[in-house]
């Protein structure tokens, strides 16, 4: 079932409730990146208010999410077939699926998590400061839809990497 614009507003304002800081998508060349000035959204969760003014005068068609601390999440982004594979042979569910594969949420640790693109090949980590989009439909018509509803008890457990001695 494709989503209408009222439903993927009615999806941002559950995101918003569950304390994610969501806004409006679609700017760039492919559609895919933030409508708005995001700096702010990094540091606080916008109002309820700032959404629906957001859907009155934007009227986006794709809504993201700001990731890191600010919503307690990390994100794994895999952009290909190997990465989604090897996301789910370690045994997680994607999260959402994106145009190119698929996102998996994890609990935010509570330390800095850094945003890395190409962490390994075709997956990137969306931490402190990133940016992913969760549901909508971009310009060029790539569609995001959320699998697994991202409640705190489905997001899975970020592990610490390892340091080197």
């Amino acid at each position: 079932m494709a989503l209408t614009q009222r439903s993927e507003f009615d999806t941002a304002r559950r995101l918003l409730a569950l304390g994610y800081s969501v806004i409006p998508s679609g700017a760039g060349p492919k559609g895919k990146f933030p409508l708005v000035r995001w700096f702010p959204y990094q540091k606080r969760i916008p109002t309820d208010d700032e959404l629906g003014g957001w859907q009155n005068t934007l009227r986006p068609q794709l809504w993201g999410i700001v990731t890191g601390a600010v919503s307690g999440i990390v994100i794994l982004d895999a952009d290909g077939p190997r990465a989604t594979s090897l996301s789910e042979n370690a045994g997680l569910s994607p999260t959402v699926f994106t145009p190119r594969c698929a996102n998996f949420w994890f609990r935010h640790p509570g330390h800095h998590v850094k945003t890395v693109a190409g962490i390994l090949p075709e997956l990137d980590v969306r931490g402190d400061g990133g940016f992913a989009n969760v549901v909508g439909t971009r310009t060029d018509g790539g569609t995001y839809r959320i699998n697994r509803w991202p409640t705190p008890d489905s997001l899975y457990r970020w592990i610490p990497s390892c340091t080197r001695p």
